[in-house]
């Protein structure tokens, strides 16, 4: 059986850097034995403490190709593709 596991883009250290928080945790799982990590194709998400706001998030493609530069093992794969930003002939590409 294997293991994949969801990333949300959205938290940030303490030094307000969210793609440093996702690669720890990237590692970590990686480290652990999972076997996929997986992101969402969403540019906003809505804000939990302010739930009227929204939060932008990393983008998809090149949080998850960053991922794979800093992983030896782990496969990475998006969850869902925003097919209406997208050139379609791109996203197949």
């Amino acid at each position: 059986m294997r293991l994949g596991m969801q990333l949300h883009p959205t938290r940030s250290s303490e030094y307000g850097n969210p793609f440093d928080t996702l690669l720890a945790v990237a590692q970590a799982a990686e480290r652990a034995g999972v076997d996929a990590v997986l992101m969402a194709d969403h540019f906003m998400f809505n804000d939990e403490q302010q739930p009227e706001k929204e939060v932008p998030v990393l983008e998809c493609f090149v949080a998850l190709a960053a991922i794979a530069a800093a992983t030896s093992r782990i496969r990475i794969g998006q969850l869902v593709v925003g097919v209406p930003y997208r050139n379609p002939a791109l996203l197949a590409k």
